[in-house]
């Protein structure tokens, strides 16, 4: 609809400008000014309502992100970043980048063996703490404490 309302628009200011060069100086050219001026005043109240609408139109929509952790072989830092904060709707992509199987495991969920090269993806709907470690190294979990923080 905005698209007419701007077609409209300039039609009616070119038909303003072709009346105001063919005709002589006169009282019409004020009136025709005065045309200009209201079409002018109405443009920019639609340019300010369109802003308005793709202003709540972008509010509206869901922006989500996907983060990324790496899996290493690493002993010191199996889960790069260890803990990693996030918006709801966002998800965590975890690569294994290792030459060891490794397993994702927490009570919210469940990677299953993951060979080097693979990836697991999980979106976080609701806010909250979601700790995890690796369930094959359970050495290397006493020493780091993994986490995805949703808020």
């Amino acid at each position: 609809m905005l698209d007419i309302v701007v077609v409209i628009f300039i039609a009616a200011h070119i038909l303003i400008l072709i009346g105001l060069y063919s005709h002589s100086v006169s009282e019409k050219n004020t009136d025709y000014l005065l045309i200009i001026l209201f079409f002018l005043v109405i443009g920019y109240l639609v340019k300010l309502l369109y802003r308005h609408e793709n202003k709540e139109n972008f509010d509206n929509t869901i922006n989500t992100v996907n983060h990324v952790v790496k899996i290493s072989d690493y002993i010191d830092e199996e889960f790069e970043p260890k803990i990693i904060v996030i918006s709801p709707k966002d998800s965590v992509t975890w690569i294994n980048i290792g030459n060891e199987d490794h397993r994702i495991k927490s009570p919210a969920f469940d990677s299953g063996n993951l060979k080097p090269g693979i990836k697991f993806t999980i979106t976080f709907d609701n806010k909250g703490v979601y700790r995890y470690d690796c369930a094959l190294h359970p050495s290397i979990n006493n020493k780091n404490e993994y986490a995805v923080i949703v808020q």
